[in-house]
């Protein structure tokens, strides 16, 4: 049997990230933009260079013509930038402040929601 404690933790943190994002991005981050924004923010977390074929390359989140309006939804939003490189085609896509605020903000609430669950 599933305890219900634990379901109502998970929701409560599920509510909690859906409104840290919305409140981020003034409500207009949907859910394919917030997965290339954690998919380049894990990679530059591991030092590891994303440039934007690689973003246009995340195929079970839309075409790439899709893609490539996230990443530039994102761009213009403020969370990704793109670094100057002598090739245009190797420009690394990275996230701002803005982005890895977002992150930390999600740490800290989950990391809050589960302290007061215990």
């Amino acid at each position: 049997m599933h305890s219900e404690h634990n379901i109502e933790t998970a929701i409560n943190i599920g509510l909690s990230i859906r409104q840290i994002i919305a409140d981020y991005s003034q409500g207009l981050m949907n859910n394919r933009e917030y997965q290339i924004l954690e998919f380049v923010v894990v990679e530059h977390l591991g030092d590891r260079r994303v440039v934007m074929e690689q973003g246009m390359g995340l195929r079970h989140l839309g075409s790439r013509y899709t893609l490539r309006k996230s990443i530039q939804t994102l761009i213009d939003q403020g969370f990704v930038a793109i670094q100057e490189s002598e090739d245009s085609r190797l420009r690394p896509l990275v996230p701002t402040e803005h982005a890895l605020h977002l992150f930390a903000s999600i740490g800290d609430r989950i990391g809050t929601l589960v302290v007061s669950s215990s």
